[in-house]
C-alpha cells in the first residue's frame, strides 16, 4: 500500500502527524492474513481478527510504499 492521505494518523484520527496511522498498518496486516488463507478456507468462509499484539515502530510519509506478509 503507498501511505497517502486517507491512511495517515490525521485521517484516522489516531494522531496528529502525515504518517502512516497505526490501524491502517493493522488493517493491512489484517487484509495479508485473510488473504493467506482464503484459497483453503470453505466457500463462503472467511477469517476475523482476534488478537493484535503489534510494535509500530518508525513513522512512514505520504508516498512511501508498505507491504504486509501472512505466513502459515
Amino acid at each position: 500500500m503507498i501511505v497517502d492521505d486517507t491512511n495517515t494518523a490525521i485521517a484516522c484520527k489516531s494522531g496528529e502527524l502525515p504518517v502512516l496511522a497505526t490501524p491502517a498498518m493493522i488493517a493491512l496486516m489484517e487484509n495479508a492474513a485473510m488473504k493467506a488463507v482464503e484459497d483453503i478456507l470453505p466457500e463462503g468462509c472467511t477469517t476475523v481478527g482476534g488478537s493484535v499484539n503489534v510494535t509500530h515502530l518508525r513513522p512512514t510519509a505520504i508516498g512511501h510504499t508498505v507491504t504486509a506478509v501472512a505466513e502459515l
